[in-house]
């Protein structure tokens, strides 16, 4: 069951960040010239985190949960920290509560996955 959940949502990541490097590249020039992050560096980071997020989804087809909770939480912190550095308007810090509440959620999926693993092996 925890190996669906995570595939469902390492999916639904992948998912998300393709749909996000296809909104970047179609944005027009009026656009990018007033954001704070630059749209390449942002395309850049957005293919590199789907890259992270395959490696994530082999591990899991190999039976490495830890790996794709390793990414998720990854990209939860790299999240929060755009939110914080980079975001101006009061809704996008309205997610910080909501994010950080995700990241716990998962710091304790990581320790009760690791917590099984030191018993399955015993």
């Amino acid at each position: 069951m925890l190996r669906f959940v995570l595939g469902l949502g390492l999916g639904i990541l992948i998912i998300a960040q393709s749909w996000a490097i296809l909104y970047l590249t179609s944005l027009p020039n009026q656009i990018v010239r007033h954001l704070n992050f630059p749209v390449y560096l942002q395309i850049v980071i957005g293919v590199t985190w789907l890259i992270l997020m395959g490696w994530g989804m082999m591990g899991l087809m190999n039976g490495k949960r830890f790996r794709v909770i390793l990414v998720i939480s990854g990209f939860i912190i790299y999240s929060l920290l755009q939110i914080v550095v980079f975001s101006q308007a009061d809704y996008d810090h309205q997610r910080e509560p909501f994010l950080l509440m995700l990241l716990g959620f998962i710091v304790l999926l990581m320790i009760a996955t690791k917590y099984k693993e030191n018993f399955t092996n015993d």
